[in-house]
């Protein structure tokens, strides 16, 4: 009988170990499955700020360049049309203080006021195209440059889409090849 209880025992003990086996496998499943799910929360986050940090950086040198922009062509803008407004003030005051001048000569040559008048006229038709040409030219860049920050925006949410996919954030897991 000694024989066979000695083999009892080594069942036992077989079994008890394999049970001792497999708890611990659970265990350390467990330790494996919480540690990969703190590391994935962690890579997460740290993806998620970089995103956060690079779209709100994207976003302040768009507004700033977007800003100086602006403020180039606005200035440039009223430079153009004070030098214009100047030279043409500056002309109707030159052919007002000539016809103060010659006004004795204005009676006998009352031709000449007209002709100056239509001068004047003449010199505003030829630099209110340049003008309108100047705003034309203008103000599609001024639209252009309004519609970069939100293209920029698009293109690092896209970018942001594609990195949480590959990470495996994206809604469907990633796929390891």
């Amino acid at each position: 009988m000694n024989l066979t209880k000695n083999i009892k025992d080594v069942g036992y003990i077989a079994v008890g170990a394999g049970v001792i086996g497999f708890q611990q496998a659970q265990v350390r499943r467990r330790e494996i499955g919480s540690a990969a799910t703190r590391r994935a929360q962690d890579a997460r986050s740290c993806v998620q700020g970089q995103f956060g940090a690079l779209r709100s950086q994207v976003a302040t040198q768009t507004a700033e360049a977007r800003t100086n922009i602006e403020g180039q062509a606005i200035g440039a803008w009223e430079l153009a049309t004070t030098s214009i407004s100047g030279t043409a003030a500056g002309l109707g005051g030159t052919a007002t203080a000539l016809a103060e001048r010659t006004s004795g000569l204005a009676e006998r040559t009352s031709g000449f006021t007209d002709v100056a008048a239509g001068l004047a006229d003449d010199l505003r038709e030829l630099v209110e195209p340049v003008v309108g040409e100047a705003r034309v030219r203008v103000e599609p860049i001024v639209g252009q440059l309004q519609a970069v920050p939100e293209h920029v925006v698009r293109v690092v949410d896209a970018g942001r889409s594609r990195v949480l996919g590959l990470v495996g954030f994206g809604g469907a897991p990633a796929t390891v090849a």
